[in-house]
């Protein structure tokens, strides 16, 4: 997943267990307006889309939906991945250059060779620059548990781990750059127990990168400040009697935060945070009203601050959110409308905004896209991926600033002999909306438009008025930086970073009596 703020590199969060049993079927709020998007079994094939740059220019103002814009392409076939996780990890750098990192077999048998993959997808481009880079690990029947960090400027560091049969694990590394190959493999030092698991990556402090590390034990996780640097063990709660299931990991400022879900795949015990200031680590305290449910919890730093999505405790099938406030974390809401999601992918990119992505719990055979403009409030799109009935290993999402990225997903073939099937297709982000009321002498106006930043994408608009008693509605009027625009909005042909304001005026009439009020929204367009 990506994490980038300016400055700050971006990464993929830890691999989430797929809640794909339970299903039920639940109506989707309006509030929510969901656009659904269809994908054609066809389309989700094999066939690989073509090497093509699509540059800014007129094409690229035409009004554009919400939602998946252009075929998928197909970045593996007929593989095994390690089954009941996040098959890949995704990120975007600050020119728009999009990375796509998975560990998978070259067949369907899970002991075979398992090599490291990295596709980089140029901005505006629909296929990987040069093709798939990879690389054959020391450990290739055993290594997992990949994760993936990427610096603004684009230096990829890739993280996994192999069990060697040596009684013990070990942690290896590769670097890449956009345009070069992956290094040799690196070894870290200070092994680990045997069957440990990589939770969590995160660049930290100066840039080093931390991990989070599972060393297959029911009382502890590790934390590893660098790559390099010895790993600290952290007790886990009393009340995760079978270990910790999935973490997460964010930084505010130089204090670390550390979320926890604890090993199970029913409801059951609130997600736990740590904080970890200079050498000291805190205890695990609970966050109200969230639960451990089978997939792990997402932390994020935003341009609003950390955030957090993670299971709800009143209903297994609701995603909940939580602010950390410096102090703690608030009590996690249900983040509204019906959207249920299997598996959560949780990212930033450089304008600050939350995403999420998951395979449609309400719905098979569909993808949910979240964007949270104001990292508070879902505005989303779901469209459908073809004759698979769930996005077997979880989506996971990435953007740039301008709301335009990348969603992948995997899913199992019929039989033993097809495999899976890792696919990635191009999508902007839905808007979000938002309202301004302004009270007049004789009645009131409300403008309905963007919330910022508004992505590439077009939106709906619209003025209201509501007359005092004895007075009516005359006229409506509704203009952008003075100029007069319709019932949409095409956020594409916006300049990119612009302040606007969107003017709703209403003229209110008592017989030949008018009176006129106005209410203005403003909001930003989302920058390059």
């Amino acid at each position: 997943m990506t994490r980038l703020t300016s400055g700050v590199p971006v990464r993929t969060l830890a691999r989430s267990t797929s809640r794909l049993t339970g299903r039920r079927t639940v109506a989707v709020a309006a509030a929510v307006a969901l656009v659904t998007v269809g994908a054609s079994s066809a389309a989700l094939g094999t066939t690989r889309a073509p090497a093509v740059s699509h540059p800014a220019g007129k094409a690229s103002r035409a009004n554009v939906k919400a939602g998946r814009v252009g075929p998928p392409i197909t970045l593996a076939h007929n593989v095994s991945f390690e089954g009941d996780t996040l098959d890949s990890r995704m990120a975007t750098d600050k020119s728009g250059t999009t990375y796509i990192s998975w560990i998978s077999s070259k067949d369907n048998d899970n002991g075979g060779l398992r090599i490291v993959h990295l596709c980089v997808i140029p901005n505006n481009a629909r296929a990987c620059a040069g093709g798939v880079k990879t690389l054959n690990p020391t450990d290739s029947s055993t290594s997992g548990s990949l994760q993936m960090v990427v610096t603004p400027s684009g230096q990829v560091t890739i993280v996994w781990i192999g069990n060697d049969g040596g009684g013990g694990s070990t942690i290896y590394d590769t670097t890449a750059t956009k345009t070069g190959p992956l290094s040799a493999e690196g070894t870290l030092p200070s092994r680990t127990p045997s069957n440990s698991t990589i939770l969590d990556a995160e660049a930290g402090p100066g840039g080093s990168i931390w991990l989070l590390v599972n060393p297959d034990s029911e009382t502890s996780i590790q934390l590893r400040r660098g790559l390099t640097a010895t790993p600290v063990k952290i007790a886990t709660p009393h009340s995760y009697p079978s270990g910790v299931g999935g973490a997460s990991l964010a930084f505010s400022g130089n204090t670390a935060i550390i979320a926890i879900e604890a090993n199970a795949s029913i409801l059951s015990p609130p997600i736990a945070y740590a904080v970890a200031t200079g050498s000291s680590v805190s205890t695990f305290k609970n966050i109200a009203n969230s639960a451990s449910n089978g997939t792990s919890p997402r932390l994020v730093h935003t341009g609003a601050g950390i955030r957090l999505l993670a299971g709800d405790a009143k209903d297994f099938y609701q995603t909940a959110l939580s602010k950390w406030t410096g102090h703690g974390f608030t009590r996690a809401a249900a983040i509204g409308g019906s959207i249920d999601l299997g598996s959560v992918d949780a990212s930033t990119d450089p304008s600050g905004r939350l995403l999420a992505a998951g395979d449609d719990g309400a719905h098979d055979g569909k993808v949910t896209v979240i964007n949270f403009a104001d990292t508070v409030h879902p505005a989303a799109f779901s469209f459908g991926i073809g004759g698979a009935t769930n996005a077997g290993g979880g989506p996971t999402v990435t953007t740039s600033a301008r709301g335009r990225g990348w969603v992948a997903w995997s899913y199992q073939g019929g039989n033993s002999t097809n495999g899976d099937t890792l696919l990635a297709a191009p999508i902007v982000v839905a808007g979000l909306h938002a309202k301004k009321t302004a009270h007049g002498r004789h009645g009131t106006v409300t403008v309905i438009g963007p919330a910022s930043c508004l992505p590439a994408v077009s939106i709906s608009v619209s003025v209201t008025g509501h007359a005092d008693n004895g007075w009516k509605v005359a006229k409506r009027q509704l203009t952008l930086n003075g100029k007069k625009v319709g019932a949409t909005l095409n956020g594409a042909s916006l300049t990119a970073g612009k302040t606007y304001t969107l003017t709703g005026t209403v003229t209110f009439a008592e017989g030949h009596t008018h009176s006129k009020t106005k209410a203005a929204l403003k909001f930003r367009s989302c920058p390059n």
